[in-house]
């Protein structure tokens, strides 16, 4: 039989889940919003280039602020660390190095499978 506090505590575990799951994804889009401005920038697109940079920098911002919310300090400490490859990537295509894609190096690879079967549930 369920009480209260279980389904309580159920759904805060749910929650966080979710909040950890939709973190990892929204990293894993910045980053390829990234590399898509850097297509753009050589292929003349500026304009594009401009909004998709907008983009990653909206993103970053609402991650830096929604990871705030996550308990798990193993989660928290893996969002961080691709927040903070995503930054570097991102100052560093702001000033022009020319690397061709955006690499997550020394971060947390996330297993793209495992997260496209939590997204089907």
């Amino acid at each position: 039989m369920s009480t209260p506090a279980n389904d309580l505590k159920k759904n805060l575990a749910r929650s966080q889940q979710n909040l950890i799951d939709f973190l990892r994804v929204d990293l894993d889009l910045a980053f390829t919003i990234l590399n898509t401005a850097k297509i753009e920038k050589h292929s003349g697109n500026t304009q594009r280039m401009a909004a998709s940079l907008e983009i990653v920098r909206k993103a970053l911002q609402s991650i830096r602020h929604l990871a705030e919310r996550v308990q798990d300090e193993t989660a928290l400490s893996e969002i961080q660390a691709q927040a903070n490859v995503l930054e570097a990537a991102l100052t560093q295509f702001k000033s022009g190095d020319r690397h061709e894609t955006v690499e997550k190096a020394g971060a947390i690879p996330f297993p793209r499978r495992m997260e496209r079967e939590k997204l089907r549930r």
